[in-house]
């Protein structure tokens, strides 16, 4: 059940009252006073199911001026009456509530940019430590549900002031999240570590993930049901590989921080679209003929962000792929040192196919090179004299 506070002028009550009779469950009604004009105003309890229905309705009166009609959607209840079944109230939210709750997230205050901003801290810290434990934190800082969400609602309605409200939030997020990602680690000493590999590495698993976040997300922002949870899942997808594109740029691995920022759009432009598809799917569309005609000129801007994610997802496979060769050439030269040199093996050192290999005493250079295909530069260190 819902309770709505409706306002309207004295003159149009009975068809008020007639739309009230037909949907409301109950309603009162008193006068009140709203800029010299007298006005009633009405509690109802409707039914969730039958909340869009009943504010068509009464905005299809036509004899009531634009500003003259406010209504307020104020809380779910429960009704009870004596000799009949309780009416809870039920797991909906009407249409209405979900674009008014979208355009309330149009812009972040900045106590939400603030959360940003710590979260893709605490998530750089955590990539640059290896510690899940603070990336699972960083988490459940980010408020990134609202923006992105909204942008997939404006698609479905038609919106193209929601749109560009909730991308200039979504583009602040973005471009916080890495120059913040960037400071956090700007004065610490940092080298690859596997949970940044992990996130900058884009593939089909991460897509497939990216699309059900964002349909997820668009479902628990409809009904109401899960929304923090879907929130994490929103910025599990997008705050580490942004945070990671920042610190590729401390690192100046151009290379990383391409590779994260390709996995970051992939999953932005997944979660838009299967948004977009859920709230499709729920009956989202454009209501008034304003609407259809807004929405056939934004036709395009789906395919858009699909053909812009499938172009992302090709440099960004070819990225992880050389990655991943560098890195298993890496570990499979520190194995063969560590088989041949054993306890006398000080470090390894590697880049592009140039190995410098740092021990303890005399070895024989050419033998260890005959087991590898790497050009190999070995640093003797002298051994220690015994005391």
């Amino acid at each position: 059940m819902k309770s709505l506070r409706i306002t309207a002028p004295e003159g149009q009550k009975d068809r008020v009252i007639d739309i009230l009779d037909e949907e409301a469950d109950e309603y009162t009604y008193s006068k009140v006073v709203k800029d010299g004009e007298s006005m009633l105003e009405y509690s109802a309890t409707v039914l969730s199911e039958d909340v869009d229905g009943l504010i068509q309705d009464l905005k299809d009166i036509k004899e009531i001026d634009a500003g003259d009609l406010s209504i307020r959607i104020l809380e779910q209840n429960s009704l009870i009456r004596k000799g009949s079944q309780i009416k809870g109230p039920g797991g909906g939210v009407s249409k209405e509530e979900v674009y008014s709750k979208a355009k309330k997230y149009e812009s972040f205050s900045r106590i939400e940019i603030a959360l940003v901003g710590l979260s893709a801290s605490v998530a750089a810290y955590g990539l640059a430590l290896n510690n899940l434990a603070l990336l699972i934190g960083a988490m459940m800082l980010a408020p990134m549900l609202a923006p992105f969400v909204s942008s997939a609602l404006s698609i479905s309605v038609g919106d193209l002031s929601l749109m560009k409200g909730a991308l200039s939030e979504g583009a602040t997020s973005v471009a916080v999240t890495i120059a913040v990602g960037l400071g956090s680690v700007a004065i610490i000493p940092i080298d690859m570590t596997p949970a940044m590999r992990l996130v900058a590495s884009p593939g089909l698993p991460s897509v497939l993930l990216a699309l059900m976040v964002g349909s997820a997300a668009a479902l628990s922002f409809a009904t109401g049901a899960k929304e923090q949870i879907a929130g994490v899942a929103v910025a599990i997808a997008l705050v580490p590989p942004l945070a990671a594109v920042g610190i590729g740029i401390r690192m100046l691995n151009l290379s990383f921080s391409l590779q994260a920022a390709s996995v970051a759009a992939m999953n932005l432009a997944s979660i838009v679209v299967a948004g977009f598809a859920t709230f499709r799917l729920l009956g989202f569309r454009p209501s008034t003929y304003y609407r259809k005609k807004k929405a056939s000129r934004m036709k395009y801007i789906l395919p858009a962000i699909t053909v812009t994610a499938i172009i992302l997802v090709v440099p960004g496979l070819y990225l992880n792929y050389t990655s991943q060769q560098a890195y298993s050439a890496e570990h499979e030269i520190e194995s063969e040192a560590e088989q041949y040199f054993g306890d006398s093996l000080m470090d390894v050192s590697t880049e592009g196919e140039d190995v410098e290999i740092t021990v303890i005493g005399e070895h024989n250079e050419t033998a260890f090179q005959k087991t590898t295909d790497a050009d190999v530069d070995l640093i003797e260190l002298e051994r220690a004299a015994d005391s």
